[in-house]
């Protein structure tokens, strides 16, 4: 935010939303869900080179949080109607995989049951498919 009380948004970022956005057009060609829905984001990144093969974490910047505001942000219009429809999110930060980018999984939301997305993107991380 700018003195002035603006917000901002750098150009890396407006890149990736792009990208996002771009990506989410491709995969999903419906009219965008309306109600209230459960989110699964994986955030998918290379492990770097420079770092010791005992150093498992994704734990530097970007926060697992602006991950999940830029992916939801992203697919406003094109998954969901407004990413305000999101009751129940659940973001991931994995490397050491062979893809850079997000997996997303949406679901409806029902009242009283488990979110399924949630629950299959916790055993998908139980099998350490993504270390």
């Amino acid at each position: 935010m700018t003195k002035a009380g603006h917000c901002y948004t750098d150009a890396k970022t407006t890149t990736a939303r792009q990208d996002v956005r771009a990506a989410a057009a491709l995969a999903y060609r419906g009219q965008p869900l309306e109600g209230p829905l459960s989110v699964a984001i994986t955030a998918l990144r290379y492990k770097p080179k420079s770092w010791p093969k005992a150093r498992w974490a994704w734990d530097v910047k970007p926060d697992w949080d602006n991950l999940g505001k830029l992916v939801c942000d992203a697919c406003n219009g094109i998954l969901w109607r407004d990413d305000a429809q999101i009751v129940a999110a659940l973001v991931f930060k994995a490397q050491g995989v062979s893809v850079e980018g997000f997996l997303v999984t949406v679901e409806q939301a029902v009242e009283g049951a488990n979110h399924d997305a949630v629950e299959q993107a916790l055993r998908f991380l139980a099998k350490g498919e993504l270390k």
